[in-house]
Parts: C-alpha cells; sequence; structure tokens
C-alpha cells in the first residue's frame, strides 16, 4: 500500500506550481482551487507560506483554477491540461489587488449633534456616541462595493446604525467618514 502511494505520488497526474508576487517574486500563501472539483464542504487548499508551492492531483482533462490571496487580485487560470501521467507544472505570479483597512477611527461622545456624552473620548455607559470611521486602500486596484458592519458584543451596548456602504474605494486612497 506505500508503494502504491509513493508511487502515484511520484508519478501524478495533478498540477503542481508556485504562487508568487508578480512584482517581488516572493512566495505567497494562496488559496489555489481547481474549480471543477471544488465543493462547499471542502477545506480550502493553501499554497506553502514559505515556497508557494502547491500539488493538487486531478484526473486527466481540462481544468479551471483559482487562486485567492490576501491583498492580490484573485485570478483565474482556464485550460490547464493535465495527462493520464505526470504533473502538469503552472506557475502564477499574483498582481496587487485592494487591501481595505481602518485609516481613521473617532470617537465623539461630546454633548453635540447626535451624541450625548461627557466629550472624554471614551465610550462610558449612559453615553449616546458618534463613531466615525475612515477607511484605507493600501492595495493597487479598486476595492469595489465596500461595506462595514458593526456589531456589540456587550449587551448593554447596541448600535441604531449597524451598517454603511463605503462604495468604490480606489486604489491608494481613503473613503468619506460615517
Amino acid at each position: 500500500g506505500a508503494m502504491y502511494l509513493m508511487e502515484k505520488t511520484m508519478a501524478g497526474p495533478g498540477i503542481v506550481g508556485h504562487v508568487r508576487d508578480a512584482i517581488t517574486g516572493k512566495f505567497i500563501e494562496a488559496e489555489v482551487k481547481i474549480i471543477e472539483y471544488d465543493r462547499a464542504s471542502m477545506t480550502p487548499r493553501k499554497s506553502e507560506a514559505k515556497y508557494g508551492r502547491f500539488h493538487r492531483f486531478a484526473a486527466a482533462g481540462t481544468y479551471t483554477l483559482e487562486v485567492r490571496a490576501i491583498g492580490y487580485k484573485t485570478k483565474t487560470i482556464s485550460n490547464v491540461i493535465v495527462r493520464q501521467t505526470g504533473w502538469t507544472e503552472v506557475e502564477i505570479p499574483l498582481e496587487w489587488g485592494p487591501l481595505v483597512a481602518f485609516d481613521t477611527l473617532i470617537i465623539d461622545d461630546d454633548a453635540t449633534g447626535l451624541s450625548k456624552g461627557n466629550g472624554d473620548g471614551i465610550t462610558n455607559i449612559n453615553e449616546t456616541i458618534e463613531l466615525s470611521v475612515r477607511l484605507k486602500n493600501a492595495g493597487g486596484d479598486v476595492a469595489e462595493n465596500v461595506s462595514a458592519t458593526l456589531k456589540s458584543l456587550h449587551q448593554y451596548a447596541w448600535a441604531k446604525s449597524e451598517s454603511q456602504v463605503f462604495g468604490d474605494i480606489a486604489a491608494d486612497s481613503t473613503s468619506g467618514v460615517f
């Protein structure tokens, strides 16, 4: 049994390769899917973080790969042909994509506008605050249809408005404040 598994591993068939940053060449840990085999119940398969290498067994045929990594554009590679034996090698360079993070977070707890508080910048019991958030897209592509949801984990704190739509955020720019 062990010999069969070793022979199978050495002979394939399947898809093997590396995922790299298209500019720096550094290896990337990325989710690598074979679309024709992917199921919602499957655990995502990733390339190695250190070497960016991945192996996927596949029967002979033609496949589509979908590769995703945080901060990079999703890449789809069509017509990957797997032969009866051996490994089909695919090198995958990923380009930077949107990378959205908090840029500014302001707690307004003064006694003006909608807020009702003591103005110390800390959320205290019985205060109504205004929370202003600005997001930054530090990536190299437009972040489309960005929205945020605010959730409280405390039973005595809740949000009057739990969600905000920011829309598109251009590369290397910030969103409005809400």
